[in-house]
């Protein structure tokens, strides 16, 4: 569909007289002026940067014949909105380094914790240390009962069990009599196995072997034993999953990429 353009005349200075008709069709050509109607404007596209003279106009701005985006000129800069707000709820996960984080997606590659960013200057994302050797966890309740908020925080790295966390359970060796038979006396040895009912594993002097199951050491007499309660243990274990090492990084409050 085609447009058409109202045309507005110019005003020809007093006096003026011309030679020729083409000098008089040149000067009505001068002075007239074609006005697109609305808010129409013409626009500058292409690599290169606008002129000064056609900073009123938008920059539709390719980078080697492809398209990059639209800009316009604006605090001293060509600019164009981010398309994720700044300081927002946003973040991606960063396998860099935090230098190349501040030279990513438009940033200037400053660090905003030295120099903070203003809304056409600075770096577009920094680390957010919020995350910092945590593990992220969706929001909800876990199976054992315990819920996470937004926001919420918990958990240990390394954890230290206490008394009724483990199985019951004890380790120990020793020897007892049990009695006499035709040659002379019967020699036992034992040792208790980590579960309940223990089984004793028992020897006579002859290396004839039996096993014998009980909870207690009632009834050995003669036994010389050294048992050790392992429930009692206190030291702390590791209780980390697998993981890979990663940065959290949120938007700053840099606003507008910038040319």
């Amino acid at each position: 569909m085609s447009t058409q353009l109202p045309l507005i005349s110019g005003t020809l200075p007093s006096g003026l007289c011309f030679s020729t008709e083409q000098e008089r069709y040149n000067k009505f050509m001068e002075l007239g002026r074609a006005i697109f109607p609305g808010n129409f404007n013409t626009f500058n596209y292409g690599d290169s940067t606008p002129t000064a003279a056609n900073r009123d106009k938008p920059w539709i701005r390719t980078i080697g014949g492809a398209p990059d985006g639209t800009y316009v000129y604006s605090g001293g800069y060509w600019a164009r909105k981010h398309q994720i707000p700044a300081s927002g709820n946003a973040r991606i996960i960063w396998v860099g380094t935090p230098n190349q984080l501040w030279a990513y997606d438009g940033g200037d590659g400053i660090d905003p914790s030295v120099t903070a960013p203003t809304a056409y200057t600075g770096a577009m994302w920094q680390v957010d240390t919020a995350f910092a050797a945590r593990f992220p966890v969706g929001v909800g309740t876990f199976a054992g009962g315990s819920s996470v908020a937004i926001n919420g925080t918990g958990g240990a790295d390394e954890v230290t069990l206490a008394d009724g966390e483990t199985p019951h359970h004890w380790h120990g060796t020793g020897s007892f009599t049990v009695g006499t038979d035709d040659i002379g006396i019967l020699h036992r040895s034992w040792s208790r196995q980590a579960h309940d009912p223990a089984t004793f594993s028992v020897q006579n002097c002859f290396g004839e072997s039996a096993e014998v199951i009980g909870t207690t050491t009632t009834g050995l007499a003669g036994s010389t034993n050294e048992i050790i309660d392992a429930s009692t243990a206190n030291t702390a274990h590791n209780n980390l999953p697998p993981y890979y090492g990663v940065y959290f990084a949120q938007r700053t409050a840099r606003v507008y990429i910038t040319v």
